[in-house]
């Protein structure tokens, strides 16, 4: 009896680790992988709920037919890459600005940038809308002043195929954590390449273009491809701030998904999967572009 405890104790103590994480894997295994389970086989037709229990690739060819789907695959894009290549710019650019501040001005600056990464995305929605949109703060002042006749002059920031509502919220809330990282990246390797390729004549264009950026790159990297995979799976942003139709490829699986009719549902389905493969393609370049840039480190 005291041996078979003992055993016990010493497979508990052996595998207390695993044992302790049994409870979130099971919680990860169903709400994931059961999720994610269903949403492919509603995607490939089978749904008993509504009578539908063939397994049909039908919906993926419904997706790759729809002309107003490729639209929104479009824009998707389009409101992924350019704040993708904004943010980057500005915040390498902040990133070296800050790096170079002395004293109390640098913990100000490193305080104040950090102030919009613990804010959530809805304040920064509410925040364009009250001052950018066409009654917002913004368009009362200059009609007050008499810059424009009405509001309704304000140019259309929101709402709009430009899509520069959204762009200004992601603007807002990337750069300060691009900035974080790349600055990170700039305190980890130091000055001391700078200051070698200066002792050697280089001027501050050749130092920034052939010193600092390529000891940086796996920070941009990071950072940007992190940033470019959230605004391709964006939703909140986009179906707030967004045009009607047609959105992005997150908002129009949800409208497919709540739909009335369920019949649209394995096609929601559908569109959700190949997000979901369009994101994991993008983190797998994401982790061997790391790796290709390991040498700098070394």
């Amino acid at each position: 009896m005291n041996e078979r405890i003992n055993n016990i104790r010493l497979f508990l103590k052996k595998y207390a680790i695993p044992i302790g994480l049994l409870p979130i894997f099971m919680i990860v295994g169903v709400l994931f992988w059961g999720g994610l389970t269903g949403a492919i086989l509603q995607s490939l037709g089978w749904f008993p709920a509504i009578g539908l229990r063939e397994i049909t690739l039908k919906y993926y060819r419904e997706i790759f037919l729809d002309t107003d789907l490729w639209s929104s695959s479009g824009y998707t894009l389009y409101i992924a890459i350019i704040p993708t290549i904004l943010a980057t710019c500005i915040s390498i650019l902040l990133a070296i600005i800050i790096n170079d501040l002395n004293g109390n001005m640098k913990k100000i600056s490193n305080f104040i940038i950090k102030i919009p990464i613990m804010i959530p995305y809805l304040v920064g929605i509410y925040m364009v809308i009250v001052m950018y949109g066409q009654s917002g703060w913004i368009a009362r002042i200059m009609a007050s002043l008499g810059l424009i006749k009405c509001t309704s002059q304000f140019p259309e920031i929101l709402y709009s195929n430009s899509a520069i509502g959204i762009i200004m919220v992601y603007l807002w809330k990337q750069v300060p954590f691009m900035t974080t990282i790349i600055r990170s990246n700039l305190i980890s390797v130091g000055r001391d390449y700078e200051q070698v390729a200066q002792t050697l004549g280089a001027n501050n264009s050749q130092i920034f273009r052939y010193v600092t950026i390529p000891l940086i790159i796996p920070g941009i990297l990071s950072s940007s491809l992190l940033v470019f995979a959230f605004n391709f799976g964006s939703f909140e942003t986009p179906f707030i701030v967004g045009r009607y139709y047609p959105n992005t490829l997150p908002v129009e699986a949800y409208k497919l998904y709540s739909n009335i009719d369920l019949c649209y549902r394995p096609k929601a389905m559908a569109m959700v999967i190949l997000i979901s493969i369009l994101s994991t393609i993008i983190l797998y370049y994401y982790e061997k572009s790391i790796e290709k840039f390991k040498y700098i480190k070394k």
